[in-house]
């Protein structure tokens, strides 16, 4: 067996490994000094720390590559 810890930043990759314990695939270990749904906003913490037309080109590729995923067949 071997034990990596990850960070997991999206619910569906979330519900996907809950799937893969269901089936006894892996196991979930809960960390309890990390809260994932709390803490501050990204556009609050980083507000004026990037141009508006870097922000926006950032966004763009964010929204891009959810494209990309949503598009491939799984």
């Amino acid at each position: 067996m071997e034990t990596i810890k990850v960070q997991i930043k999206d619910n569906k990759a979330l519900k996907i490994l809950k799937d893969l314990e269901d089936l006894d695939i892996l196991k979930i270990m809960e960390n309890d000094d990390v809260d994932l749904h709390q803490g501050e906003k990204l556009s609050v913490k980083y507000a004026g720390a990037i141009s508006s037309e870097t922000s926006k080109k950032m966004n763009n590729y964010v929204n891009e590559s959810r494209e990309e995923w949503e598009d491939r067949d799984i």
